[in-house]
């Protein structure tokens, strides 16, 4: 009889436990939501020679148990000076998903569940002296040069989409044009250093490409199936 009381009031203390802990995986990332996307927006800007933005993020620990959740929406990157208002990329949603597990083990590689990318653009534009929109990256002051170890990687991506995706690349440098619109692309990636296996499906509604005032292609459609 003792022993029933005891068991009992243990599940209900574990009950308890796991009620409170799950609450609070709600709560948490909603109390300090306001700051932590401030700071991720001044984090990033501080580190490039550009303009970051988006609208919305969100972080679930329970929407994909036992993995987390991160979705940001209306994202968008510009450049500066020349390229001021200009997007170099921008989206209506990115959705990464990463194992909970793998964080936390610091002596395994993160493991990327799925990306999905809901109609991303990509803008690239260089100017005739050679100034690219994509060099946002800030100068290094550094003056000691030091040896660098070869940098060892690892990806495990299980899933990847792009949904409606665009790419646009003007060069005025060398007069040439790349245009793709309608990009649907699936894949999974496995890489390790300079080893990776990739299986991917693409289709494009339309890609045009002209150099020199010559079109090569125009508003051609792609299907495609690809493993490497």
């Amino acid at each position: 009889m003792k022993l029933r009381k005891v068991l009992k009031r243990t599940f209900i203390a574990l009950f308890v436990i796991i009620v409170l802990c799950i609450s609070a995986l709600i709560a948490i990332p909603y109390f300090f939501k306001d700051e932590l996307l401030q700071t991720i927006k001044d984090t990033v800007n501080a580190s490039i020679n550009g303009k970051f933005d988006f609208e919305d993020a969100n972080l679930s620990l329970l929407r994909s148990f036992p993995n987390a959740s991160v979705r940001v929406d209306n994202y968008s990157l510009e450049g500066l000076g020349a390229f001021e208002g200009i997007p170099l990329i921008k989206g209506r949603a990115v959705d990464v998903t990463v194992d909970i597990w793998s964080l936390l083990k610091s002596d395994q590689p993160m493991l990327i569940r799925g990306i999905d990318l809901n109609q991303p653009m990509v803008n690239i534009q260089i100017l005739k002296d050679g100034t690219a929109n994509y060099d946002i990256a800030l100068p290094d002051t550094s003056t000691v040069e030091t040896e660098q170890a070869p940098v060892e990687y690892e990806l495990n991506l299980k899933k990847y989409v792009i949904d409606e995706g665009s790419f646009f690349y003007r060069d005025r440098s060398t007069d040439t044009e790349v245009e793709i619109r309608g990009l649907n692309h699936t894949g999974s990636a496995a890489i390790k250093t300079n080893l990776y296996n990739l299986f991917t499906n693409t289709q494009i509604d339309t890609i045009s490409l002209a150099y020199g005032n010559i079109s090569y292609l125009k508003n051609a459609k792609v299907d495609m199936q690809a493993d490497v």
